[in-house]
């Protein structure tokens, strides 16, 4: 069973705990992995009745997204409850993970579309200034992205954990100071992690996938079933880091 952390650690041990923590949820967890892979492989459609649809593809994923954004918080309370050492019923994780996953998308996309109105406000201000100004503001749009992206790593476990959606946002700000840099280092880590992963997947079903995605606008078997299947493995392992790196800010906050 997995033990919880009592104090705050270095990045390589949460690294090393979320594979601990992944092998005590991936059974619990797999209804909602399962719903996931389902949705993300109704977003690959590419044909309907026969006719090419594919203008269409994005909505169709991007409302799949959303979907599949509802279970990850059934995932990520789960995940909490492990950590917590507690039980809960079917029915329970999926009443309070999927509205506190609803709470969270619904948050997210507000801030997405702050930033991205802040971006484009940027890019229309820049934009005067051939070629420097686009530079200049794919600079900011990189470096704002990453600092965001690891500055907000508690944010949506926060949110599923039953935090204020606008206190967590703040709280996210608040415990990163000082941890900033290591985080980053355990984003680098997932991403490892990730690229080998998908190597594994293309090597076991094919390396031409995408190509063959193009010249068929339609997804094939081979693509379904690794989209599936990595839905299944890895969205639980992605998770358990998360939200173990939320823990280990939240403690050497109070340390």
């Amino acid at each position: 069973m997995f033990q919880t952390p009592k104090e705050s650690c270095s990045v390589l041990t949460v690294f090393s705990n979320s594979f601990k923590l992944y092998k005590d949820v991936f059974v619990k967890v797999l209804p909602w992995t399962i719903c996931v892979a389902l949705l993300k492989c109704i977003g690959l459609s590419h044909t309907s009745n026969g006719m090419d649809d594919s203008f269409h593809l994005p909505i169709l994923s991007i409302v799949m997204s959303c979907l599949s954004a509802l279970f990850y918080g059934c995932i990520i309370y789960q995940i909490w409850q492990t950590i917590e050492n507690k039980q809960s019923a079917l029915a329970n994780v999926f009443s309070k993970g999927f509205t506190r996953g609803l709470i969270g998308l619904i948050s997210y996309a507000i801030y997405t579309a702050l930033v991205a109105l802040a971006l484009f406000a940027c890019f229309w201000l820049l934009h005067y200034i051939p070629v420097i100004g686009e530079i200049v503001w794919g600079g900011i749009a990189i470096v704002v992205g990453i600092y965001l992206s690891v500055s907000l790593i508690s944010w949506l476990p926060s949110i599923v954990n039953g935090e204020n959606p606008f206190s967590a946002f703040k709280q996210a700000f608040k415990i990163i100071k000082g941890s900033w840099w290591s985080t980053f280092a355990l984003f680098v880590l997932v991403l490892i992690v990730t690229y080998v992963l998908f190597l594994v997947v293309g090597f076991i079903f094919g390396q031409n996938i995408s190509d063959e995605m193009t010249q068929l606008a339609q997804a094939t078997p081979k693509e379904y079933i690794a989209t599936a299947l990595l839905a299944i493995v890895f969205t639980p392992w992605l998770w358990s880091v998360f939200v173990l790196q939320t823990v280990n800010l939240k403690l050497k906050q109070q340390s």
